[in-house]
């Protein structure tokens, strides 16, 4: 039983070969060395067949994984969407703005329009220095990226060459065992009745599912394999578009938008140079307006006043009127004078007739008074009241 045992182990060559198509010398040798790593004997050979493949495969992924954690890769897209949005905040069309009224307005308020915006220029230049540090910090880190998938790329293509000889040498051995192990430990367990012999038919039969399901799992893990292979060149591919986006931005936007900006600001002195000279010769038109204006009238009241007289008769005409007007003013009060005090006069003659007639009146009645009683005389200073 213990031959029959070393029998199974033993692959012969001319039947490993038998299943496939024959391979390359170099590669046939590497399955045949594979192959010998499957003891049917050992489940643990079985059970990690074709492990250390995954196992490299895993690390590998999970150090990329762990170095694009470190990273932020939606900046790159923002900065150059910050840097369009900044471009485009500065419009070169804003430059233009209406003039200000009044010759004296636009003449001294030329070159200011120019230094607002070479002020916005230079903010603007700064927030466009500073993006751009960005993008190249972005870029840099975006060839490291694809140099890793590079590597990465590469480290699967040899894990997948790798696992595809693993599932070649499962398969073959797989092969073997239907073929030939299997049919003569069931010949020998029918020909012996040997428990023993039908244990060991059973053993070599799980063995055999084991290694089926070992070489279904790598063929699920190949299939995996070959779907990130397109899938890390798809994220090379769009990693290099933007590299290339960002350097298109760095030698041809920024550049160009620059050439455009000066083009701006240089027409923008012309504007306001022109300005400048039309503001200028409409000073000199309104001077020269302004002057012969000035001088006739100038003319005209120094004309008006050396052709009058020394006196205008109309001056003469109302002095002589007012002084009748005085002459006769003064007549009129001081027949208005004597008329008052004619008045008065009249009226002081009544004052004194009346009084005369009070003074006889009282007089009269006093001696009445006195031939009709007797009145004691006043024994004072003044006795005659």
């Amino acid at each position: 039983m213990h031959s029959n045992a070393q029998q199974i182990e033993a692959i012969p060559p001319q039947a490993s070969g038998q299943a496939h198509a024959a391979a390359s010398p170099a590669k046939e040798q590497l399955i045949q060395t594979l192959m010998q790593q499957i003891s049917l004997r050992d489940m643990q050979s079985i059970l990690f067949f074709g492990a250390q493949v995954q196992q490299r495969l895993s690390e590998l992924s999970e150090q990329m994984l762990g170095d694009l954690r470190n990273k932020d890769t939606g900046k790159a897209g923002e900065a150059l969407n910050a840097m369009v949005a900044t471009l485009r905040g500065f419009d070169a069309a804003s430059l233009q703005q209406q003039a200000q009224p009044g010759w004296i307005g636009r003449l001294m308020g030329s070159g200011r329009n120019i230094a607002k915006a070479l002020q916005r220029y230079e903010s603007v230049r700064d927030q466009i220095d500073a993006i751009a540090v960005r993008l190249q910090q972005h870029q840099t880190e975006l060839l490291i990226d694809i140099e890793a998938l590079e590597r990465l790329y590469a480290a699967g293509t040899d894990g997948l060459h790798e696992m595809e000889n693993h599932i070649a040498a499962g398969q073959r051995r797989l092969a073997l065992l239907q073929q030939h192990d299997i049919p003569r430990l069931q010949a020998n367990a029918q020909a012996n009745h040997n428990t023993l012999a039908s244990q060991r038919l059973r053993d070599v039969r799980t063995a055999g599912e084991q290694l089926e399901k070992r070489v279904h799992d790598l063929q699920l893990s190949r299939q995996v394999l070959l779907q990130n292979l397109p899938a890390i060149r798809l994220i090379q591919e769009n990693d290099r578009a933007l590299v290339a986006k960002i350097q298109s931005t760095l030698v041809n936007t920024l550049p160009l938008w620059q050439q455009q900006l000066a083009q701006a600001l240089t027409i923008e002195r012309s504007r306001e140079a022109a300005a400048s000279l039309q503001a200028a010769s409409d000073l000199t038109n309104e001077l020269l307006r302004a002057n012969a204006e000035g001088l006739r009238e100038s003319n005209r009241a120094v004309r008006t006043q050396t052709e009058r007289g020394i006196f205008d008769i109309d001056a003469i005409e109302d002095a002589n009127r007012a002084l009748i007007d005085t002459i006769n003013d003064s007549l009129d009060i001081a027949e208005q004078g004597r008329q008052a005090r004619e008045q008065a006069n009249t009226r002081l003659q009544a004052l004194e007739q009346q009084l005369h007639q009070s003074l006889s009146a009282a007089s009269s009645r006093k001696q009445s008074l006195a031939g009709k009683t007797h009145v004691p005389k006043y024994q004072g200073a003044n006795q005659d009241v």
